[in-house]
């Protein structure tokens, strides 16, 4: 599973309080847990997750727009912005139908962009 988030500084950086669940795409391998970081890509049923989550990072997913209907906060990693924007997946604008901050690069030194 490609890690754009840096998920052991970003563990390290939240504290061992809070647990991080892991869900990549369905072509990806899992990866392994370890600590506070659980992968949660075979688990069977999304929603329990979105009911889980206290918050989530997301890429271009469809699942944002479940996650928005908990009103929970939404962060969206999205380093190849102009690249999907440019291409037939970009079939709507990604900016119009965020519910929260896009991210370009996530951990220490990471940017953030409106």
């Amino acid at each position: 599973m490609p890690d754009l988030l840096n998920l052991p500084w970003t563990a390290r950086e939240l504290g061992a309080e809070f647990v991080l669940l892991v869900r990549g795409h369905r072509f990806h391998r899992s990866s392994n847990s370890a600590g506070n970081i659980l992968d949660v890509t075979g688990y069977p049923e999304i929603n329990d997750l979105i009911l889980a989550g206290d918050a989530a990072v997301l890429d271009y997913s469809s699942l944002r727009f479940d996650f928005s209907l908990t009103g929970r906060p939404m962060v969206f990693l999205v380093p190849d912005l102009g690249r999907y924007s440019g291409s037939a997946r970009g079939f709507f604008s990604f900016h119009r139908q965020r519910t929260g901050p896009a991210g370009v690069h996530a951990g220490s030194g990471g940017r953030r962009a409106a």
